[in-house]
C-alpha cells in the first residue's frame, strides 16, 4: 500500500490525470463470478451490447467447480462485435475472496479505466459504459460511482434507486468532513456503479486483510484522507438483490463477512471517533457490538434507542420491496 501522505499528494494531484473525451480510450470491463448463476448470460449479453466502441473484456471466475471457461468463451465469442478489441476468459485456481480477486484481474486490464460488473447483474442500457466513461473522464479523481437500480434476483421487479437522489446530493455537494460521517452512519455509495481509473490499482487498489467486503472500508479511507467520490447522476446498473452482501443482515448469515465488517470498525471508524458527531459515534458503536451477536440487557439498555431506529428502518425497506412486487 502507498503510505497515506503520499497517497494524498497523489490523489490531490489532478493536472495530468484528466484525458480528453475521446472514445478510442480503452475501457476494461470485467465480468467477476462464483460459480455462474442463472443470470449469466444476461450479464455478458448487457456488455457485449454496449455502444462504446473500445472495450477490453475480462471474464474471471473466483475459484468454482462450476466454472466452464470453453462455454463462456464460445458463447462470447458468437455475440461479440468489433468493439471488443481484447478478451481474456479466465479462472483462479482457488478462491481468493472479492478485495482480490478484483486487484488481481484489473492488473491484467489494459484500459485506462475500469469497469467490474458482477455475475447477475447488468448493466442499465447499451449506453451505460459510454455514459460512466465520458462523467470519469471529466473527474480528476481516481474513483466515480454512479446509482444503480435494486431489481429482484431475475432483474424483472425495479424496486428502488440507490443511493438515492438525495444521497447523490450528498455524495456531489456536501463538505468532505460531513460525508466521512455519512458514510460511517450509512454506506451510500454505490459500488456496483463504480468506475476506476487504473492509477488505482497501482498504487494498492483494495485491502485484501478483507474477504467479502471490498467498498466501504475503501470508501472511509479515501474520503477521510480528503478525497471525494464524485456521483454521476444517471443509473449505470441493474443489481440483482442477492449475494452474500447485499444487505446487511446477511453478516451473521456468513461468518466471514462479520469478520470483515467487525475488522472495518475496528481500522476504519472506532479509531476515528474524533471525526464524528456523538450520535454517528453511538450508532456506531451499537452496530459494533451487534456484530459480536446477541446484546446483553445492559447492552439493550444502552442501545435502545438505535435498536428502535433500526428496527423500524428495516421493516420500512422490507415494506418497500414487498409493495414493488418483492418478497
Amino acid at each position: 500500500m502507498v503510505p497515506a501522505k503520499r497517497f494524498v499528494l497523489l490523489m490531490m494531484n489532478g493536472g495530468k490525470r484528466t484525458v480528453p473525451l475521446n472514445e478510442d480510450v480503452l475501457v476494461t470491463v470485467i465480468v467477476l463470478s462464483f460459480g455462474p448463476g442463472p443470470q449469466y448470460e444476461k450479464t455478458l449479453l448487457s456488455v457485449l451490447e454496449q455502444q462504446y466502441p473500445s472495450i477490453d473484456l475480462i471474464i474471471s471466475d473466483d475459484g468454482s467447480d462450476s466454472f466452464d471457461k470453453r462455454k463462456v468463451e464460445a458463447f462470447v465469442r458468437s455475440h461479440m462485435r468489433g468493439n471488443i478489441k481484447r478478451l481474456i476468459v479466465r479462472q483462479n485456481e482457488h478462491n481468493l475472496g472479492i478485495p482480490a480477486h478484483d486487484n488481481l484481474t484489473a492488473s491484467l486490464a489494459l484500459g485506462r479505466f475500469i469497469k467490474f460488473i458482477a455475475d447477475g447483474d447488468t448493466l442499465y442500457n447499451s449506453f451505460s459504459l459510454q455514459r460512466l466513461y465520458h462523467f470519469a473522464a471529466e473527474h480528476r479523481e481516481w474513483i466515480v460511482t454512479s446509482p444503480c437500480v435494486i431489481c429482484s434476483v431475475d432483474l424483472k421487479e425495479y424496486y428502488y434507486q440507490f443511493p438515492s437522489n438525495r444521497r447523490v446530493q450528498i455524495l456531489n455537494d456536501r463538505s468532505i468532513d460531513h460525508l466521512y460521517r455519512t458514510l460511517v452512519f450509512s454506506n451510500l455509495i454505490s459500488a456496483v456503479g463504480c468506475m476506476f481509473r487504473k492509477e488505482f490499482f497501482l498504487f494498492g487498489g483494495f485491502d485484501e486483510s478483507y474477504h467479502y467486503l471490498e467498498d466501504w472500508p475503501t470508501w472511509l479511507r479515501i474520503v477521510r484522507r480528503g478525497e471525494r467520490i464524485p456521483c454521476a447522476d444517471e443509473p449505470s446498473e441493474k443489481y440483482a438483490l442477492s449475494g452474500v452482501s447485499s444487505s446487511y443482515g446477511t453478516a451473521f448469515d456468513s461468518p466471514r463477512l462479520r469478520e470483515d465488517l467487525i475488522r472495518c470498525y475496528e481500522q476504519e471508524i472506532l479509531p476515528y471517533g474524533n471525526l464524528l458527531s456523538a450520535f454517528t459515534r453511538y450508532s456506531a458503536q451499537y452496530r459494533y457490538a451487534k456484530l459480536h451477536g446477541k446484546l446483553s440487557i445492559a447492552e439493550m439498555i444502552k442501545f435502545l434507542p438505535m435498536v428502535g431506529y433500526y428496527t423500524a428502518k428495516s421493516t420500512v425497506k422490507k415494506f418497500m420491496i414487498r409493495c414493488k412486487g418483492g418478497r
